[in-house]
């Protein structure tokens, strides 16, 4: 991968392909450009909707009756909460959709030919999508699919940035294995594509000396984007900034992350020099390090 920039144009990186056969390449490459040079603002996310129970492989939805409608997600869920969900947890899909917003796969996905496996999912659903869908309900692999999509996709990018190849990503979530790297960056433009199309800034009035008044209540708010969308933003920003992650030393762990998680937030915005994704971790190797070496003291 070769770098470089332009002056009339926003210019990230160049992708050599890798072909499918091991060890060749293909002379497939690509100039990675974004519409936008800087990263995109972290909008609120629509949690209108609560689902309360499962319904013959479905999730019955309704509008939330208590608690904020809608959510403000960590700048960093992609690659926290998102990769920690075990998507095959129906309790934990629902336990995280109730916490961050309800999650679906946007129309521009759902018809696209490039996104691997949508369309013959689509066919085995109990439930149509929920853009189309009259019922209050979405079909619970349609959300699974949105996440192990996602995930892949972030994946991907980090795979990328560490000039590795792209295949694991995908396979990793149990989707179909892309034909080298070209056709895994195309499925990220599939994916994150139609994410982006709400993720335009918004005027907001809010009654000027009323201090009790938020944003959630202010003149021209419509409740957030999609969580799809917000996660689709946030994959957008590492892209635009190019920002290298760092790789947490819990041997256990090995997470991606670009700042630390702190429950202080003392070291939230640290991003370089940093060992560890949370505390937790840091804590967990400096147990398993003490542990081994007093295992050596006493042999």
């Amino acid at each position: 991968m070769s770098a470089g920039e332009s002056d009339d144009k926003a210019f990230i990186d160049t992708l050599i392909a890798y072909s499918w056969d091991e060890g060749l390449e293909s002379d497939l490459a690509y100039d990675i450009h974004v519409s936008m040079p800087s990263e995109l603002p972290l909008r609120l996310v629509d949690r209108r909707h609560e689902i309360v129970d499962t319904q013959r492989g479905g999730l019955r939805f309704r509008n939330r009756y208590d608690g904020s409608v809608s959510s403000e997600p960590p700048k960093d869920l992609h690659l926290h909460e998102l990769v920690d969900l075990d998507v095959d947890d129906v309790d934990a899909v629902i336990a995280f959709c109730n916490e961050f917003g309800l999650l679906w796969l946007p129309k521009g996905v759902i018809e696209s030919h490039e996104v691997p496996g949508v369309q013959s999912a689509v066919a085995s659903w109990d439930h149509p999508p929920s853009w189309r869908s009259v019922e209050p309900v979405i079909d619970v692999r349609e959300v699974q699919l949105a996440l192990r999509l996602l995930r892949a996709t972030t994946a991907s990018w980090v795979a990328y940035q560490a000039n590795t190849k792209l295949d694991a990503a995908w396979v990793d979530e149990g989707l179909q294995q892309p034909i080298g790297d070209d056709q895994a960056m195309r499925w990220m433009l599939a994916i994150i594509n139609p994410g982006l199309v709400s993720a335009y800034p918004s005027l907001v009035l809010t009654r000027a000396g009323e201090t009790a008044q938020s944003l959630e209540t202010g003149l021209g708010i419509n409740h957030g984007i999609s969580l799809y969308d917000a996660i689709c933003v946030r994959i957008y920003n590492d892209v635009v900034t190019h920002r290298p992650y760092n790789y947490c030393e819990n041997e256990l762990c090995r997470r991606a992350f670009l700042t630390k998680r702190d429950p202080l937030e003392r070291s939230k915005t640290r991003t370089s020099g940093v060992r560890f994704c949370s505390d937790v971790c840091k804590r967990r190797q400096d147990s398993r390090e003490y542990r081994r070496r007093k295992n050596q003291e006493s042999k």
